[in-house]
């Protein structure tokens, strides 16, 4: 009599298991219906209401990627499947499939496959998106959220970053007044999933208040993104989690020249390549207007290839002819709401287009080391 009501106790104990895991299933499968429907009529309020957006930095992040698709009107199908559901630290895990198509030319659609989170209430019948899945692992300046899978790539990062943090802050002369977030993900795809629909393939990101987004590329490559985006997340930091008012040349330009010190140079260094390359096209007269590359959003994909070249060759033109204390002034200037007018003018006392002319000159003349 013992063993049968054990073994019907057993069974009541699973059938109550399967029933919260299918509510679970349930609930988070709805969810996903309606955030699939939300999408699909542009509405990122209504998006927004099936998310939880208690972490800031997450919130900051989704949020623009909910007003880049409802803005940009540009998505034709998407479409969000869970598989795998399981619970972890009381957050309920899944691997979540992401699938879009879009009219851009840059990217007509991806399939995105990562591990994500969602906060559900069986009781209540309550589920909330949370983002994605991380793994932590803490950094005196920077807080390390990988995917799983990524720890071998974050414990390969994590005894990089005390140098990346002092080269930096040094060179820059900022310090910032919290620590980074770095997401490293597994694949370019999660990463742009997670980012903005519009991108094409991207191996890092950041923005003001978002952390900085890597995918692995081993410890060498990692440690020039970091660098680049570290410097981006002071010139944001300085600028009180803005843009301010540096043109995206000049942010593009000081995160290379930051990072350079990363790269393994050959026979050529990495300054004398890229100065060369834009002397070229100075020669040629076939430089891009700095009015066509200082807004991200206004730049067309054919131009970014001149972007990170021409603001690197300009900040190593500022730090070499005029030294990188005038070069951080400037940069603070235009973090601060200066117009590059009115902050050339403070520091160098002439306009942009005198100092443009003054790069110009120099860039001609320019000869490379011996």
């Amino acid at each position: 009599m013992k063993r049968l009501l054990i073994l019907l106790s057993l069974l009541l104990l699973c059938s109550g298991a399967i029933t919260a895991q299918s509510d679970e299933t349930i609930l988070v499968d709805t969810l996903l219906d309606r955030m699939e429907q939300a999408v699909m009529r542009g509405d990122s309020v209504a998006y927004l209401a099936n998310v939880d957006l208690s972490d800031p930095i997450f919130a900051r992040e989704h949020t623009n990627w909910a007003e880049d698709w409802a803005d940009g009107d540009y998505l034709t199908d998407f479409e969000l499947e869970a598989e795998n559901i399981d619970t972890i630290n009381g957050y309920t895990i899944a691997d979540l499939t992401m699938r879009w198509e879009s009219t851009l030319e840059e990217n007509p659609g991806m399939t995105a496959r990562f591990a994500a989170k969602f906060i559900v209430d069986t009781e209540m019948g309550i589920a909330l998106y949370a983002g994605e899945y991380w793994e932590s692992t803490p950094s005196e300046h920077f807080v390390i959220l990988s995917a799983p899978g990524q720890q071998t790539a974050a414990d390969a990062l994590l005894p990089e970053l005390p140098d990346i943090y002092d080269s930096v802050t040094t060179a820059y002369g900022y310090e910032p007044n919290t620590q980074m977030q770095i997401k490293i993900y597994a694949t370019r795809q999660a990463l742009v999933a997670t980012t903005l629909l519009s991108l094409p393939e991207i191996a890092g990101w950041n923005e003001p208040g978002e952390s900085l987004k890597i995918i692995d590329a081993g410890p060498e490559s990692d440690g020039i993104i970091v660098a680049h985006e570290f410097t981006h997340f002071l010139t944001f930091n300085q600028a009180d989690d803005t843009h301010g008012n540096i043109p995206w040349w000049a942010s593009e330009g000081i995160a290379d020249y930051m990072a350079q010190n990363y790269i393994n140079d050959g026979e050529q260094t990495f300054a004398e390549i890229t100065v060369g390359s834009i002397q070229q096209l100075a020669e040629r007269g076939s430089l891009v207007g700095w009015e066509e590359i200082s807004v991200f959003e206004d730049t067309p994909v054919p131009l970014w290839r001149y972007v990170y070249p021409q603001g690197y060759t300009f900040m190593h033109f500022l730090t070499e002819v005029h030294s990188a204390e005038a070069r951080n002034a400037w940069l603070h200037n235009l973090a601060h709401d200066m117009t590059i007018d009115e902050a050339t003018e403070a520091i160098f006392d002439i306009t942009f287009d005198e100092l443009d002319v003054e790069f110009l000159a120099w860039l001609l003349a320019y000869e490379a080391d011996e």
